[in-house]
């Protein structure tokens, strides 16, 4: 929530920025132990995500990689959150980029918020013509 000023006259935006999105990653996801050591660090934090969904994904599991796709979603999708975070889904989610080469993989890609998804095929095809 926005903080009024002292003199009234503006607001000390709440900003969705490094160190709330990785606040907010540990507390939704204390199972995945590399969250906490990299605290505030996006990249080795998503990297750490898309790890889990393809592990999970391999596993046969729908249900956590949806999880990390819809509190990613909402993230991105805030108004206030910073551009350093659809950056850092876009690079540090290569792992993801094997999902459609699995049963399960091609359901979460199906089933995952459509920003997300066109978050990852936009970069899979920027790095395809790389």
């Amino acid at each position: 929530m926005d903080t009024l000023l002292a003199d009234g006259k503006g607001v000390l935006a709440d900003v969705c920025g490094k160190a709330q999105l990785s606040y907010d990653v540990i507390a939704q996801f204390p199972s995945l132990s590399d969250l906490e050591p990299n605290a505030e660090l996006l990249h080795p934090q998503m990297g750490t995500l898309a790890a889990a969904i393809c592990e999970a994904a391999l596993a046969g599991d729908t249900s956590l990689p949806l999880q990390i796709c819809n509190f990613i979603s909402e993230v991105i999708r805030k108004p206030n959150a910073i551009s350093d975070i659809e950056h850092a889904v876009a690079i540090s989610f290569s792992e993801a980029y094997a999902l459609p080469s699995m049963a399960t993989g091609k359901t979460v890609l199906k089933l995952m918020p459509a920003n997300v998804r066109r978050v990852l095929l936009e970069q899979e095809k920027w790095g395809s013509v790389q």
